[in-house]
């Protein structure tokens, strides 16, 4: 039986021993992007975060667009868990701890129709997170018009990067945000980097 546990380096910073370790295995077996090793659940604060607020709706499906190893999805309470991410290599490497109970799929936010095939059911929370800061909004409010075009979403966890953090492509705004829908809720994503937003989706997006 592994028991997991967390330590502090020189700068305060937690890091998860274990999953860290296991991850670097992982990595050599699938040749998953790298940035998954150092990112951790207990390292990313976020990921709880998102995974609270998930919860608080006591979904019956939740679906993962950009999931990488599946750390946040796996962890919500829904009957119906799916993940979606663009590497290959990332969702086979998510299947190995995270397979039982949740299905992973390469995939991501512009394939909304194989999306909607895939879960072939209502989506009750959508969640978007650590990603979009590479993609204009536009084309972000597109894909998730044409989603909910095919398939029922109830509501949508998506960051934004605070402005004064440098070094990302795109700085959405809580206006951009509320294109999509009525914004239920904002909290700080923990890490100093983001805001976790919840919105609940009209039944048609303008795009």
């Amino acid at each position: 039986m592994s028991i997991g546990f967390a330590v502090r380096n020189f700068c305060g910073l937690v890091i998860s021993q274990p999953s860290m370790f296991r991850y670097r295995r992982l990595q050599k077996q699938f040749g998953f992007h790298p940035w998954h090793v150092q990112s951790p659940y207990l390292r990313r604060s976020y990921k709880a975060r998102v995974v609270k607020l998930v919860n608080s709706f006591h979904p019956e499906t939740v679906v993962e667009i950009g999931c990488g190893l599946g750390e946040i999805v796996a962890r919500t309470s829904a009957r119906y868990r799916f993940g979606f991410d663009r590497e290959l290599a990332a969702v086979a490497a998510a299947s190995v701890p995270h397979g039982r109970h949740t299905s992973f799929h390469q995939g991501d936010l512009l394939q909304p129709e194989a999306i909607a095939r895939v879960v072939g059911r209502p989506i009750d929370v959508l969640v978007a997170v650590n990603w979009p800061h590479m993609l204009g909004f536009d084309e972000i409010t597109h894909a998730i018009a044409e989603l909910v075009r095919h398939v029922p979403v109830g509501v949508l966890v998506i960051d934004t990067i605070r402005p004064e953090r440098p070094g990302y492509e795109q700085y959405h705004t809580l206006r951009d945000i509320s294109r999509l829908g009525k914004v239920v809720t904002t909290r700080c994503g923990g890490d100093g980097i983001r805001d976790l937003h919840v919105v609940k989706l009209q039944a048609r997006v303008d795009n």
